[in-house]
């Protein structure tokens, strides 16, 4: 039986906090789901992690990828393996309220839209929140205006769910753009963008982290231009 969604989790070195998202993951309810991991290449027990968890439920598939060819490459493999009509992009150390997929593809139907995100409560390392939403950071743009994403993307991928068609005209995302930038106005040209207010995840911020987006000090991307 073919999912509702796809999570598509790549994972590099995050032995630290994997195992308390994997829950979260997990633990979705109300929705099928099937979890796609790739690893790219770990040398801590990030990968050792990820199969002590396949052994467990079936809806979680590992890939082990050789060698390390960073976080971008490692997205676009882990979006062709999945099987589901929607796709979720995933961190691999926030954690997911137990109705995250549910309530965004809610949202992506009632609006008839292809994609839809929601806002995340930014965290500490240990997971405390800190009392600031992405929002207040990015803001939160939504409809069929790409050039309202042209020069500051309020989309994060860990907040984002979006129809696996839009690949056919997202792919491959242009040298320099961020995944989900360019999803998110791929989306507006097409049926639209959806914005679900509620904080959904909670959006840990660290210096390990992947993207900056969220960290104390940062200004919003629009002011750079």
């Amino acid at each position: 039986m073919t999912p509702d969604v796809s999570v598509a989790l790549c994972v590099y070195n995050g032995e630290r906090h994997l195992a308390e998202q994997l829950d979260s993951l997990l633990a979705q309810r109300e929705v099928a789901f099937e979890i796609v991991a790739v690893d790219d290449g770990s040398s801590d027990g990030s990968l050792d992690i990820l199969k002590a968890y396949a052994q467990r439920d079936p809806r979680l598939r590992v890939v082990a990828g050789r060698g390390n060819h960073g976080h971008a490459a490692r997205v676009a493999e882990a979006f062709a393996l999945c099987r589901a009509p929607w796709i979720a992009p995933s961190d691999q150390d926030d954690v997911w309220d137990a109705l995250k997929l549910r309530r965004l593809l809610d949202k992506a139907a009632r609006d008839q839209v292809d994609a839809a995100y929601c806002d995340s409560m930014l965290c500490d390392e240990a997971g405390r929140p800190t009392g600031r939403r992405m929002s207040a950071t990015l803001g939160s743009r939504e409809g069929r205006a790409p050039i309202d994403l042209v020069f500051q993307n309020t989309v994060s991928g860990h907040s984002l769910v979006f129809r696996r068609h839009l690949l056919d005209t997202a792919l491959p995302v242009p040298t320099g753009v961020y995944y989900d930038h360019w999803l998110a106005i791929c989306a507006m040209a097409r049926a639209g963008l959806a914005h679900e207010p509620t904080p959904l995840v909670n959006f840990r911020r660290h210096d390990g982290a992947q993207t900056c987006a969220g960290r104390a000090g940062r200004p919003p991307e629009g002011r750079r231009w």
